[in-house]
């Protein structure tokens, strides 16, 4: 769900924040000066943005559902990262040039031993990472992107 709002002051969008807090958006939650980002306990991610033309956004996105029984996937990408065993997940794609998949229930702390253990398994040419975000390449030009 997309809502768009004109003539929004940054002190209104800082009273919606505050509302959405009180209404369990504190998950994982991120504040910029004009952006905030959080979950709440059943998994909504709600994204707020507020533009320097008064503009306001909101973004509500449902819960992602995936397979509780998720079986890492039999597929020679997957095979240069560590496994991720026992999580709710799907396979997005799979083909020769890409592998993308989608796990649900890992928590920001995860995120973080996770990229610690792909940067172990040898993903570290020109690497860039940030908290919960990551992008390195192997030694034979293999990428991993984890967004």
């Amino acid at each position: 769900m997309d809502i768009y709002i004109e003539g929004i002051s940054y002190s209104q969008f800082d009273a919606y924040i505050f509302l959405c807090k009180q209404k369990g958006f504190t998950v994982d939650a991120v504040k910029d000066t004009d952006k905030y980002t959080a979950y709440n306990s059943t998994g909504y991610k709600l994204d707020l943005q507020h533009w320097s033309s008064e503009r306001f956004d909101i973004n509500l996105k449902a819960p992602l559902v995936g397979d509780e029984n998720f079986e890492w996937p039999s597929h020679v990408f997957a095979d240069l990262v560590p496994q991720q065993d026992g999580k709710t997940g799907t396979v997005e794609t799979a083909n020769e040039d890409t592998l993308k998949i989608i796990l649900y229930d890992v928590s920001s702390s995860e995120v973080k031993s996770y990229i610690s253990e792909c940067e172990s398994a040898g993903f570290t040419i020109d690497a860039e990472k940030k908290d919960t975000s990551f992008n390195g390449f192997n030694e034979d030009g293999y990428e991993l992107s984890k967004q």
